[in-house]
């Protein structure tokens, strides 16, 4: 769910907006803010709509209906539309978009038009030292790496100093030990900047690893919004909990307010009585315990800073994480307690 009417924060807020392409309904009455300094990951499947969202925050879809502020000013509403270029946002896409003719310090400074000549190189070199370009600045893209043109992209986007940052999937075509560096690196910037960011992904750990709060998007509407570590161990719905990451589920009905299963009965709060109803729970809430429900080892591998177990056993197909050490072997017996403290029950619809 979303975290309803957005209030002016000095950073980017959308409230009530909702976008049609013909009769399909792309993005349904969201409103969320993002503060100064602040990141927040939206995150989706493809199609879910958080492009588009992104897009009508940037000014690049004409706004249908609701509401976009910046600095809490209307900058798209029912009878105010202002162009991309006035709207003081950053953008970074997956396609850096460098132009190809001009060099670092260009591309950096091709914003900078309002500046003398002097002021735009001196600006340029700032944001390639703030991101590790200083060498690079009379270079073409075609001589950088990968990661080098994301930092002169990004360094172009911050160069104008926007209100708001947007990015969308703009670390997907890096290497995966690359991304994370420039990930953590772009994270620091933002922060320094005080950066109002807006940051689309269909991958949940770059939402985890770089959002203060992430927002779970679905078929054009926001299904949960919270911290990180909250819509990990909470999920609102099941649809948050599985896009999250890898689930168990165990499905049964609902009797004296609990949901039995094979790890014993687990309270359902709120959940009618004799209703159908699903217990989820991540891996890593299955625990080695002697006194526990025996599962047998289908599958066991060392995923670096743990282990993967594929069980079986009680009617059950099961996934554990466990810390890493010795693998057993395909058929051993093992005796597993759940975390309840990991456990969510949902109703079935």
């Amino acid at each position: 769910m979303a975290d309803g009417p957005a209030a002016a924060t000095g950073g980017l807020d959308l409230v009530g907006v909702s976008h049609d392409y013909g009769s399909r309904r792309a993005v349904d009455d969201i409103s969320f803010s993002v503060a100064p300094g602040e990141i927040l990951g939206l995150l989706g499947p493809s199609g879910c709509g958080k492009s588009t969202t992104l897009r009508i925050a940037a000014g690049l879809e004409d706004l249908q209906r609701g509401e976009v502020r910046i600095g809490g000013r209307i900058v798209a509403g029912a009878r105010v539309n202002i162009p991309t270029e006035r709207r003081h946002v950053g953008m970074v896409f997956q396609d850096h978009a460098l132009f190809p003719h001009l060099s670092v310090a260009a591309n950096i400074a091709f914003g900078l038009s309002h500046l003398p000549a002097a002021g735009q190189r001196d600006r340029a070199a700032f944001w390639a030292g703030r991101l590790g370009l200083g060498g690079h600045l009379d270079a073409y893209p075609h001589q950088l790496s990968g990661g080098e043109q994301q930092r002169v992209a990004l360094a172009r986007a911050l160069a104008p100093e926007p209100r708001v940052m947007l990015l969308d999937e703009p670390f997907s075509s890096l290497d995966s030990r690359l991304r994370d560096q420039i990930r953590d690196e772009t994270v620091v910037v933002l922060k320094q900047a005080g950066t109002a960011t807006l940051l689309v992904t269909h991958d949940p750990d770059e939402a985890m690893r770089m959002g203060d709060r992430i927002a779970i998007m679905q078929a054009g509407r926001i299904e949960q919004l919270d911290t990180p570590a909250r819509v990990y161990a909470r999920p609102g719905t099941p649809f948050a909990a599985r896009f999250l990451s890898e689930t168990n589920e165990i499905r049964g009905r609902i009797a004296a307010g609990r949901l039995d299963t094979p790890f014993g009965a687990v309270a359902a709060a709120g959940i009618a009585e004799g209703s159908p109803a699903v217990l989820m729970f991540r891996p890593e809430a299955l625990q080695e315990n002697a006194g526990g429900l025996a599962l047998t080892v289908e599958r066991a591998l060392a995923l670096g800073p743990y282990r993967r177990l594929d069980l079986a056993g009680a009617g059950l197909r099961l996934a554990a994480r466990l810390p890493p050490g010795p693998l057993p072997a395909a058929g051993t017996t093992l005796n597993f307690g759940l975390n309840r403290e990991y456990c969510f029950v949902f109703p079935v619809a």
